[in-house]
């Protein structure tokens, strides 16, 4: 009896400590994604393109985290993952460390893969990582590099 009880304590310990991933991951082919990116009228949108094995990629989303805390109520947040879909659980784990907030979509769409590179921008050559900023269903904005902190407050403060 005592042994029961300890194991249900110990269950409802680890889940008390274990932060639960509520971010929900679509996969989406390049069709999907880009309605999703332009349904967003006047708000601001920031897609930011990335992925699980960019080391680049993973050192600015810090910054995005900070800077959505920032601009939450003003600010549509959407990120953008080249991973394949086996990588799910490795993108939860990464938004749950970062601490990010958004929309979270998983680009899986090879065989389209010059239709959606010249979406992101005309001249892109695929470097990730690469975020572009959308207001009124266009884009205002390609940035086609690793953020630092004040840049990308900078610029969320002069486009939104």
């Amino acid at each position: 009896m005592i042994k029961q009880i300890l194991l249900i304590f110990v269950r409802v310990s680890f889940l008390m400590t274990t932060p639960l991933f509520s971010q929900e991951i679509k996969v989406v082919n390049h069709e999907e994604l880009q309605k999703a990116i332009l349904r967003s009228d006047k708000q601001l949108t920031v897609v930011n393109y990335w992925a699980t094995w960019c080391m680049p990629c993973l050192a600015e989303l810090p910054y995005f985290s900070v800077v959505e805390k920032q601009n939450k109520d003003d600010v549509r947040w959407v990120f953008v993952s080249f991973d394949r879909p086996k990588q799910i659980e490795r993108m939860k784990e990464i938004i749950r460390k970062e601490n990010l907030n958004g929309e979270f979509f998983l680009l899986d769409d090879l065989k389209n893969q010059k239709v959606w590179r010249s979406s992101i921008d005309e001249n892109w050559f695929g470097a990730i990582p690469v975020t572009n900023f959308y207001k009124n269903r266009v884009k205002i904005l390609h940035h086609p590099s690793a953020f630092t902190l004040e840049e990308l407050t900078e610029v969320v403060q002069q486009l939104k």
